[in-house]
């Protein structure tokens, strides 16, 4: 077993120059530069044979779970119980933050103007009397360590980015089939926001998964059962992320909810407005949204979109969830990653809750699901106490 030979799909990558793929933002973006993909036509295709055959011989643990929809006051969720996907997954999450964020990050386009909405009061720091320690005399931090420094390379799906900046793998604890991380080559900080290159990567394999395949290699999800994948990344421990090392993530999205059955995720369900920030009165948390054009919004465009919401969270909450589908971009401020053993990360935030067995579905069911979301976010309309996050009317299951 461990003799097998799984070929990676970078070896597939033809050697010869990629075609050239112009895309022209539906806005004028004079500093947007020629968008080229380096990724084969077919890597999703490519990639879940990948991912079958290390399922097949036991390396990626993944069994297909059912959905359950129930919907508490309206708000519809779609809980999955993953077992081992989520008891056995390791955990190194990022250190909590001793110092908020306070800037944006560095860009070489136009830092948005107008005013964040949230805000905070800031306080003058003092300086210590206490003298430093002599630079020889400094303890050097611990070197990194987690799954993604020197993966598996037969988990390595294929390598991006200038001078290879992101490798894409196969999740090896995956709730849904199948589910990709994309994470930085060399180590950086998951508390960190993303960068231009970040999104620029992401937003490459996002398009790539969610062509479709000629050959009928299909995600669970996608295909007749889908409507293709989405991205997310869990900025900060208060966030839901399970890694210190930065990496975002690429899952199969739900199939709508006229079929039966059905899940959408909320701002798949409209009112958005066309070129300001959304935040939908139903839902119990804060969040903005952003529309996109799946055809022709450019990755530098996006990352514009992702500077515009994020300077509406900054610095109030540096923790931050997330989710770029080809239609719009969400970030969702954070407080807290979970409660009373109910935790979430973006795709619980955005309506799809995984949960390791039956007795923590309870818990998020009998506690009150809008409540327990609105906690671990930014609650509409203000702070909520943490007792006040476990009252309120039982949800009702769906299906």
């Amino acid at each position: 077993m461990n003799g097998t030979v799984i070929p990676s799909v970078v070896e597939t990558i033809p050697s010869s120059p990629p075609t050239s793929v112009r895309t022209k933002s539906h806005i004028d973006l004079e500093l947007a530069p020629e968008y080229v993909s380096t990724l084969p036509t077919n890597i999703k295709s490519l990639a879940t044979k990948q991912f079958d055959e290390l399922v097949r011989i036991g390396e990626i643990r993944y069994s297909p779970s059912i959905p359950e929809i129930v919907e508490d006051g309206g708000f519809r969720v779609q809980f999955r119980i993953a077992g081992m996907a989520l008891t056995d997954k390791p955990t190194n999450p990022p250190t909590p933050r001793t110092t908020p964020a306070t800037s944006l990050p560095t860009s070489t386009y136009p830092t948005p103007t107008h005013s964040p909405i949230i805000t905070t009061t800031t306080t003058a720091t003092t300086t210590s009397s206490t003298p430093s320690t002599p630079a020889n005399l400094q303890q050097k931090p611990p070197a990194p360590s987690g799954p993604f420094i020197n993966p598996d390379p037969r988990f390595v799906v294929t390598k991006l980015g200038e001078n290879n900046s992101h490798t894409v793998l196969l999740n090896k604890f995956p709730i849904l089939r199948p589910q990709l991380v994309i994470h930085t080559t060399e180590f950086q900080p998951q508390s960190e926001p993303l960068n231009e290159s970040d999104v620029r990567v992401g937003v490459e394999v996002l398009r790539a998964f969610n062509r479709r395949a000629e050959d009928g290699a299909e995600g669970e999800g996608d295909g007749d059962d889908g409507d293709g994948y989405m991205l997310f990344f869990n900025c900060g421990v208060g966030s839901g992320a399970s890694q210190a090392h930065k990496h975002m993530q690429v899952v199969p999205r739900p199939h709508g909810g006229e079929k039966p059955g059905g899940f959408s995720l909320f701002p798949d369900l409209g009112g958005l407005n066309i070129d300001t920030p959304t935040t939908l009165p139903t839902i119990p948390f804060t969040h903005y949204i952003l529309p996109l054009h799946p055809e022709t919004s450019t990755p530098e465009f996006i990352y514009t979109q992702y500077l515009r919401l994020l300077s509406l969270i900054l610095p109030a909450y540096p923790d931050h969830n997330v989710i770029v589908v080809p239609e719009w971009i969400m970030v969702i401020p954070r407080r807290f990653p979970i409660l009373d053993g109910a935790a979430a990360n973006a795709v619980g935030m955005v309506g799809m809750i995984w949960v390791k067995d039956e007795e923590e579905r309870r818990v998020w069911v009998e506690g009150g699901v809008r409540r327990r979301l609105g906690y671990l976010g930014v609650p509409i309309g203000g702070e909520e106490k943490e007792g006040d996050a476990v009252q309120g009317q039982v949800p009702v299951v769906v299906n």
